[in-house]
């Protein structure tokens, strides 16, 4: 064992002295991920991934090379240890490298489909304990792969400039990220929240609790990356929070199909809770610190309950409405032209097609406006 830890020891050095070695404008740039990806078992030097990431404030081609380095070396790699250190310095870009590292990684290798990482095939023979870790490095790159899907649908939001405690009061980035918010119509706000579902259901497929878990959950490497793993879910969970939130106060403006697709959401994210919660034991019990406890808000039990007893198809509130304002009808989030008197109208689902045309008899629905309180 010592022999090849000597042994990657110098394959390293070798590899950044051939680096080195090749004067071009992006030596540099592969220099700094090299010396991130050692054969080290610990966990990687934060001075060194900070260098990384540093690189996201030069220009989209040096990051476009870097993330290019980085897949090349996830890749091409047999050691498990490797492979693991690419999949944190990926999940580091992803969470603090800005937009122009999650371009980059949302649209690398578009055409592979869904297996963004490739890692499906990763296979560590050497003794039963990489073995074990080898099946947590091909669910780890499941999980980024995922959170690469998500975010292309929801954006910047599970980023770590987002701060955890979403409520502000829109004279910082939390509050003008909440604002965001309800400028969303309804459909682009369901979108998001079934995305981040998909993530927090990703999340609970690990297995926290398994023998295999148990085996390698001592390792630093591990440790770093279910701190990460851990810090990502939470912000999913707050983000999933908020847009229920928005989604009650416009529960009037759904409509029954809608309103059927968010309680099973809202039945699954019940169990998904219990679990994160147990995860977060788990994670104070191995001292894996997310330095975030005292801001953690996931939902409780009489918050999932209110919300799935308000979207039941029984409880009523799934028509669309249209209110007339002094400027004009809002159906839906759609501006239309006043008439010729102050009116209020409630349709059912089954006239909603008729309902549209005629609005668009009356006015063009192309002038987009969202407003928040619909009577």
């Amino acid at each position: 064992m010592k022999l090849k830890n000597i042994t990657s020891l110098v394959k390293d050095q070798v590899t950044i002295a051939l680096a080195m070695s090749k004067l071009d404008k992006f030596s540099h740039t592969r220099v700094l991920v090299l010396r991130t990806l050692n054969h080290v078992e610990d966990s990687p030097d934060e001075d060194a991934i900070q260098a990384v990431l540093a690189i996201g404030r030069y220009s989209h081609v040096h990051v476009s090379q870097c993330i290019c380095i980085l897949m090349d070396k996830l890749n091409r790699t047999h050691s498990w240890i490797v492979a693991l250190k690419c999949l944190i310095l990926i999940h580091r870009c992803l969470y603090e490298g800005g937009f122009m590292f999650q371009d980059q990684l949302t649209m690398y290798l578009a055409h592979g489909g869904r297996n963004y990482l490739n890692m499906s095939t990763f296979r560590g023979l050497e003794s039963l304990f990489t073995w074990q870790v080898s099946s947590w490095i091909r669910w780890y790159a499941r999980f980024i792969e995922q959170w690469i899907q998500t975010l292309v649908i929801v954006g910047d939001c599970l980023e770590a400039k987002i701060g955890l405690n979403m409520l502000g009061d829109g004279t910082n980035n939390c509050g003008f990220h909440h604002y965001k918010l309800k400028l969303m119509i309804n459909e682009q706000l369901i979108s998001e929240i079934f995305s981040l579902y998909e993530l927090v259901e990703e999340f609970g497929l690990c297995g926290w609790e398994s023998s295999e878990m148990k085996m390698i959950l001592a390792h630093p490497l591990v440790k770093e990356s279910i701190r990460l793993i851990g810090l990502v879910t939470l912000k999913a969970y707050q983000e999933l929070r908020l847009r229920f939130k928005e989604i009650r106060v416009r529960i009037k403006t759904l409509c029954q199909s809608q309103a059927i697709d968010l309680l099973k959401v809202c039945e699954k994210l019940y169990k998904d809770t219990l679990m994160f919660t147990s995860f977060l034991g788990m994670c104070e019990k191995n001292h894996i610190v997310l330095g975030v406890m005292e801001e953690l808000e996931v939902f409780n039990d009489c918050e999932l309950m209110n919300l799935s007893n308000e979207l039941k198809p029984g409880s009523g509130t799934h028509t669309v409405s249209m209110v007339s304002t002094k400027v004009g009808y809002f159906f839906n989030g759609f501006k239309c032209p006043p008439l010729s008197s102050t009116q209020s109208m409630r349709y059912t689902k089954p006239n909603v097609v008729n309902n549209i045309r005629e609005l668009r008899r009356r006015g063009s629905m192309s002038d987009f406006h969202y407003r928040e309180t619909l009577i």
